[in-house]
């Protein structure tokens, strides 16, 4: 079969149509509007390949020949639209492998074989070789004060259940108060009316309700240690853990119904860390904090340095004005707003240094996870208060 061969005269696309079409109007696939007049051939049978005008074809003219079958035309494809959807389905690919490289990276990786990098890092610490400041050394024999306590320090639902309420069977408003379910102790604030965590929330304690939660490492050094604070917990874990300490205390009697452990607000959180107060930091309004405080925060900040390279035992950090330790540095701290739904961390931590961040009104919110992150530095400090 021989094709008769047209050009168009608007952009000088060049055609060929079967035989059966001569004398029917065909689309030109350049111009998408330009309606074409298939010729008639000669008697001879020869193409007429002539433009319908003398009018020479414009610049743009296009050298792609297209062939019209039935009516339609038959060419090449437009890969546009297609490569947008691909760019596309790449970016959203890209951002979901990124989301779960920063989950990968916020797990417990060991990386005991990478560098200590940090200025002024020990190599090794132990939780057992921490040096406790002269005025924390009542703090930091608390421990011994638990005639029930193991050997090895660590505490179960045994131990914890043989440990004395100084205040009687149930919390006295005035006094300060111990949980019989894990031994936490809870100093009595006035102006709050409800008892706040002396310390933050430590492995030992919360391993009596998840045995297995390991706190993980940073480069060489453990987090796991039993007076050190937990941390890779998120909100819902400390919530529920709190949930539990209550039911575990209403069951022993040793709890009225109308009291019960929980998060503190973020304003409970920035009156204790003020101390009633507006101070600008948890340790005053002087800037940079001094290195003989006991604080808990990067060596970054200059002027200061610490003596933890990672989470510390909670027990020999300083302690504020209204015998709270370490409120500020160490690890954020959870808040609730009044609903009781998830506000942010506060308090700074010990991988943190820039002096925004350690205000006590600064509110940390991670991205992209928020309440679910769990990292090596976020951890919780309950309270006890009335319904």
């Amino acid at each position: 079969m021989r094709y008769i061969s047209l050009d168009c005269p608007h952009c000088g696309q060049s055609l060929e149509a079967p035989p059966e079409m001569a004398g029917q109007e065909v689309e030109c696939p350049g111009c998408n509007a330009f309606m074409l007049k298939v010729p008639v051939p000669d008697s001879a049978g020869t193409e007429t390949r002539k433009p319908a005008t003398d009018r020479p074809p414009p610049a743009h003219t296009r050298s792609t020949s297209h062939v019209i079958r039935h009516g339609k035309r038959k060419g090449k494809t437009s890969f546009g639209p297609l490569l947008c959807i691909y760019g596309l389905v790449v970016l959203l690919c890209g951002l979901f492998l990124g989301a779960i490289g920063y989950w990968y990276l916020t797990e417990d990786v060991d990386q005991a074989e990478l560098p200590d990098e940090r200025p002024g890092a020990m190599a090794e610490v132990e939780a057992e070789e921490q040096i406790f400041p002269e005025d924390n050394a009542e703090a930091a024999t608390v421990a011994d004060d638990w005639a029930a306590a193991p050997e090895n320090g660590e505490l179960t639902e045994e131990t914890a259940a043989e440990v004395e309420v100084e205040s009687g069977e149930w919390p006295v408003k005035g006094e300060d108060w111990i949980s019989s379910a894990t031994g936490m102790q809870f100093a009595w604030i006035e102006s709050l009316d409800m008892w706040v965590g002396k310390y933050e929330v430590v492995n030992e304690e919360y391993r009596l309700k998840v045995p297995d939660h390991d706190s993980g490492r940073e480069r060489r050094h453990s987090l796991s240690a039993p007076r050190q604070p937990v941390v890779r917990v998120n909100f819902s874990d400390a919530r529920r853990f709190a949930e539990w300490m209550t039911a575990q205390e209403r069951r022993n009697n040793h709890l009225p119904e109308n009291y019960r452990y929980r998060l503190p607000t973020g304003t409970e959180w920035t009156r204790f860390a003020r101390c009633g107060d507006q101070r600008q930091y948890p340790w005053g309004n002087d800037w940079p904090p001094a290195t003989d405080q006991g604080l808990n925060y990067a060596d970054e900040i200059p002027g200061y340095e610490s003596e933890h390279p990672y989470t510390a035992p909670v027990d020999g950090l300083w302690r504020n004005e209204w015998g709270l330790y370490a409120v500020g540095g160490n690890v954020w701290e959870l808040t609730t707003n009044r609903h009781e739904e998830f506000e942010a961390w506060r308090g700074g931590s010990w991988n943190d240094f820039e002096q925004e961040m350690l205000r006590c009104d600064y509110q940390y919110r991670p991205f992209p996870f928020g309440a679910d992150t769990r990292l090596g530095n976020l951890g919780f400090r309950l309270v006890l208060s009335p319904r």
